[in-house]
């Protein structure tokens, strides 16, 4: 979705050069719910959130510090490959790379550091062990502006926000056990099956996103002339859009402070109002379908036949408005058999 208003429309400052962002795309898959390697990342995703489930029975609590570990084990097998499962420092290096460019020019650059990052990283790429998004991209023909090895640290960073996604549907859900009981009913009908889109997971995912955007804001520039009510923006204007104003506009949307993941699963709200919790238009998220195949096939091994429950000292009231934010970090959980 392009966002437009009578007399403009909102372009986008994003991935580059348009070869750049067409390789992305192609291993990606970003136009397919289910990416071609499916299969195996769903065998991922089961071995490690089966080590979530034997950790969380020992501190008889499920956490963040719980489940993050395996998380990320999950993400850097299914992106390097199982090789990299246990490279705990490369998530460490890229952390610590992202929190000193949080403070742009007024921190030093990390060059020796970066520079072991990406020693690090192009070993695992350079394996393109099978099954991985690396062996993807070493199948993807190259161009002279095609940099792989550029674009993998913004994958490997995103599954941050992937992995506080997950654990805050896991919160809605805790709080509003009829959508709980909906999502049992499409893990056990999909049980079994090789390729499982889990689209009502998926949109308890998307809803858990609208709620507590991972980017709250969004850059854009317009294309044209644009004609508003209090005069005429130029073309080629700067535009900050803080979708939390549009996602939670209690005065159009009846929903705004629920959890309605109903809202994804026929004809997406975006056509309607600008609801964008994985951005819009051309800048779109390139990873979006791959984010919430893994997303909610996580949610699908820890739920199937469990019962979750928050822990204090949060805990999601569906009688009360969802709250403006959600700490992910103090979420607990309880995961009981049915």
């Amino acid at each position: 979705m392009i966002l437009s208003y009578p007399g403009g429309t909102f372009a986008w400052w994003g991935l580059g050069r348009p070869s750049r962002a067409k390789n992305l795309t192609t291993v990606l898959e970003t136009d397919r719910p289910i990416h071609r390697l499916a299969a195996h990342f769903f065998e991922v995703v089961s071995e490690e959130a089966n080590h979530i489930l034997a950790e969380m029975q020992q501190r008889d609590v499920l956490s963040w510090d719980v489940f993050i570990v395996p998380w990320f084990r999950m993400v850097r097998r299914v992106v390097l490959g199982d090789s990299a499962r246990d490279d705990h420092p490369l998530t460490d290096m890229l952390a610590r790379l992202r929190a000193d460019a949080n403070w742009a020019f007024l921190h030093p650059k990390r060059r020796q550091l970066r520079r072991q990052f990406y020693s690090r990283l192009n070993d695992h790429l350079a394996r393109a062990e099978p099954g991985s998004l690396a062996s993807v991209i070493a199948a993807t023909p190259a161009t002279n502006t095609t940099a792989p090895a550029s674009q993998v640290p913004q994958w490997l960073f995103a599954f941050d926000a992937a992995g506080i996604a997950t654990f805050r549907a896991l919160a809605l859900l805790a709080a509003h056990p009829a959508h709980a009981e909906q999502a049992q009913q499409e893990i056990q009908s999909s049980a079994g099956l090789a390729q499982k889109e889990l689209p009502y997971l998926r949109a308890c995912v998307l809803e858990a996103v609208c709620l507590w955007p991972a980017t709250p804001v969004i850059l854009r520039q317009s294309t044209r002339e644009t004609t508003w009510e209090t005069g005429i923006m130029p073309a080629k204007t700067g535009i900050l859009i803080f979708a939390p104003f549009f996602h939670r506009d209690d005065q159009r949307l009846a929903y705004a402070d629920r959890f309605a993941p109903e809202l994804w699963l026929n004809q997406p709200p975006a056509e309607h109002w600008p609801l964008i919790p994985f951005s819009g238009g051309p800048a779109v998220c390139a990873g979006r379908n791959i984010v919430l195949l893994l997303t909610s096939a996580m949610l699908a091994a820890l739920l199937a036949d469990r019962q979750v429950r928050e822990q204090p000292p949060i805990q999601l009231d569906a009688r009360q408005r969802m709250p403006a934010t959600l700490n992910n970090y103090a979420l607990r959980f309880n995961l009981n058999q049915r």
